[in-house]
């Protein structure tokens, strides 16, 4: 009899399929399927178990899982992105903020440096960095990496600086 499953793939988005629980091979069975959720008899009880839209992400495809605390079920519905790619959508709103930095493809934030910070970025390492558009070089104790940026966000979120090295 065939189940309703959420499935998750080697290297790729999170999909929903109808299946026989035999037909789902998982990596250690020669298969490429990395992680299965439980099956259910409908599409309807799947999403109501799983908590997931009847919709996908309409920036990279993935479900659009709304298991999450307060407020992101309400903002991933109403955006129709999933949780990854709602964090870079809330980067994208913040480039105009100085602090804001892209580096080869990484996301960074300067926080303030706090002398009386309990916690610092990269443990209080220093940075340098300069923006392109500016010749100003600035130096931090407090460097935030919030991630590689994902392969469907690399046109929004172009590098914008750079490490700088004293020479």
């Amino acid at each position: 009899m065939k189940k309703w499953f959420i499935v998750g793939h080697q290297g790729d988005n999170d999909s929903i399929i109808n299946a026989e629980i035999s037909d789902i091979k998982m990596i250690h069975e020669g298969g490429n399927i990395t992680s299965r959720s439980v099956g259910y008899n409908t599409r309807e009880e799947l999403i109501a178990g799983e908590k997931v839209l009847d919709c996908n992400c309409k920036k990279c495809g993935s479900i659009i899982k709304t298991h999450w605390l307060d407020p992101y079920p309400k903002l991933l519905t109403e955006s129709q992105l999933c949780f990854s790619c709602y964090h870079w959508y809330g980067i994208t709103l913040k480039l105009k903020d100085k602090r804001q930095v892209i580096i080869d493809g990484t996301a960074y934030y300067i926080s303030p440096d706090d002398n009386n910070a309990g916690f610092k970025g990269f443990g209080g390492r220093e940075f340098k960095i300069k923006r392109f558009d500016s010749d100003e070089v600035i130096t931090t104790h407090n460097l935030w990496c919030q991630g590689d940026i994902s392969k469907f966000w690399l046109d929004d979120l172009k590098d914008n600086a750079e490490f700088w090295m004293n020479n």
